[in-house]
């Protein structure tokens, strides 16, 4: 309380942006002054540096932006326990993620906030992305087609189910901060698939939107966490663990076929990575990616990845039921 009686509310952004940071020192301080040159000047910038032992926390200390708050953890969380403390700490009615190795378009915040502002019944959105390579060189992009599309429930839990984790990366997305409070925290026994897990529970709570417009420059290098040796072990093993969820979600009437569709398609992608780790010489990651898979689902995995030539001369198709919204 002020003098008086009279309380003195703290001002609330409309907009945080939330990145967590590990040894990021090569693209950090572009990625940070991509947020800080944004055209819509009212947000908040939540940073938690993971223990890096590179130079990141020395960039860090840099900025005098009273915008920018850093939390500097004093022992390594992981990415998803990282992600819980910065949404914790967000105040702002949207919650926008983003990876420091990738940076924001000039006027993404701004269309975040005027989206969300003008369609009420979104939960989450998807953006579209240009790929850059090391030197900041656009080399493609990911596109949500041309038009924005927005997607009830039962159609969301379809398209996680047979196209994966649909934003692809963390820098796609916005979400109303009091979804995320309600879908509950990062699961951090997710390692690299906690976010796909998560969109899950989110899209339960309401529409999710792909939106065309390419509000984020991405960076591919060697150095990003889904590049690391082991990661795509992981992604067997813990998207697995999503579609196990996903599948009684769905429908009642396509639970069957998407089952089955799992054991079609799933199955020979993760035998193809596999395959793909055997020619390498990899053979720590084969004997890792065969137990992730499990024995009932490697036979029958080696033999369609044999029959349909990785699926090329059979691709099953995905058994959607419904339609997106109008």
């Amino acid at each position: 309380m002020s003098k008086g009686g009279v309380r003195k509310w703290k001002r609330v952004p409309k907009i945080s942006i939330i990145l967590p940071v590990y040894n990021g020192e090569a693209f950090l301080a572009e990625c940070v002054d991509s947020v800080l040159a944004q055209t819509e000047g009212d947000f908040e910038l939540l940073i938690a540096d993971d223990g890096s032992s590179d130079g990141s926390r020395a960039i860090l200390a840099r900025y005098r932006d009273p915008r920018l708050k850093v939390l500097l953890n004093e022992k390594n969380v992981g990415l998803f326990g990282n992600l819980n403390l910065l949404v914790a700490r967000a105040a702002a009615p949207l919650v926008r993620f983003l990876c420091q190795d990738d940076a924001l378009a000039s006027g993404c915040i701004a269309e975040d906030v005027e989206y969300f502002r003008d369609n009420g019944e979104v939960v989450m959105s998807i953006c579209s992305v240009d790929e850059v390579d090391e030197q900041g060189r656009v080399v493609g992009e990911w596109t949500t087609g041309d038009v924005p599309e927005v997607f009830d429930t039962a159609w969301c839990l379809q398209k996680l189910m047979y196209e994966g984790c649909i934003a692809g990366n963390l820098s796609t997305v916005c979400v109303r901060r009091d979804v995320l409070e309600r879908a509950g925290p990062f699961d951090e026994t997710y390692e690299v698939a906690g976010d796909y897990e998560m969109w899950v529970r989110v899209c339960l709570l309401g529409p999710v939107a792909e939106r065309y417009h390419k509000l984020v420059r991405l960076r591919g290098h060697k150095g990003r966490l889904s590049e690391a040796p082991f990661s795509g072990v992981k992604f067997v093993r813990e998207n697995r663990r999503v579609v196990e969820k996903l599948i009684p979600l769905l429908p009642a009437e396509i639970r069957g076929r998407a089952r089955r569709y799992t054991w079609r398609k799933q199955n020979v992608f993760d035998t193809n990575y596999l395959m793909r780790c055997l020619l390498a010489g990899r053979f720590a990651q084969v004997r890792q990616t065969a137990v992730a898979m499990g024995v009932r689902r490697l036979i029958p995995g080696v033999a369609a990845w044999l029959l349909t030539l990785n699926n090329r001369l059979y691709n099953p198709k995905m058994p959607f039921v419904g339609r997106p919204l109008p």
